[in-house]
């Protein structure tokens, strides 16, 4: 009887160890096989996003965007889909506009010239280029416009993005006003920004102009 306690005891003692065993392996294979993040990178698990403060074999410590810490066991993060934001690309700004048919082909061309000079006057916060297409005409009286132009970082910090963003949505719209290119109705824009590599985890949202991007 003895003999047979000592033997349930040790199965058990075994089957519990090869259970840890088992796990830090996983967690080992996770943390630095698949690594999807490092300490201070800006992620997003399901619809949350956090900031990675720490890790170990065991879990992650995490600070979500309102300041509060939430820690994780590596096991249930493991088997999903994690955007990894500060591995991303840069991010497109993808304008959308609604103006005038009675729009001339001098008032697109300047448009475009003087986008370009602003470009270059920040080029440390922008690519030096910029798209300008005409999407299509409406004989309801307006062209789509299509204004794209690429930032130089990504959604990693959003408030250095929100402040170059703001900025540029200013100029589109102080340019508009100064070269008598008016919007269709009120409205008549929205933004649409996408990362420049797909292969990185892509983040897309499609916002109005008075929408900000989640996590800000």
């Amino acid at each position: 009887t003895v003999m047979i306690s000592l033997g349930t005891v040790w199965a058990s003692t075994l089957f519990a160890v090869s259970g840890i065993i088992t796990t830090i392996v996983e967690n080992i294979i996770f943390l630095f096989i698949s690594h999807p993040f490092d300490v201070g990178d800006k992620i997003q698990v399901g619809g949350d996003v956090m900031y990675v403060t720490e890790f170990g074999l065991i879990s992650t410590v995490f600070r979500r965007t309102d300041g509060k810490k939430l820690y994780a066991p590596n096991k249930a993060i493991s088997n999903k889909f994690i955007k990894n934001v500060r591995r991303s690309g840069t991010i497109i700004e993808d304008i959308d506009l609604e103006v005038s048919l009675n729009t001339t082909k001098e008032q697109f061309e300047e448009l475009k010239r003087r986008i370009l000079e602003f470009l270059k006057q920040h080029k440390n916060d922008f690519q030096l280029r910029a798209e300008i297409a005409l999407k299509s005409l409406h004989d309801v009286g307006h062209i789509n416009l299509g204004i794209m132009i690429e930032h130089n970082i990504n959604f990693q910090d959003t408030f250095k993005y929100n402040v170059r963003r703001n900025e540029l949505l200013l100029m589109i719209q102080s340019l508009l006003n100064e070269l008598g290119i008016s919007l269709y109705h009120e409205n008549s824009y929205d933004v649409k920004l996408t990362c420049s590599n797909p292969a990185k985890l892509p983040i897309i949202a499609a916002l109005s102009s008075n929408v900000q991007f989640p996590g800000q």
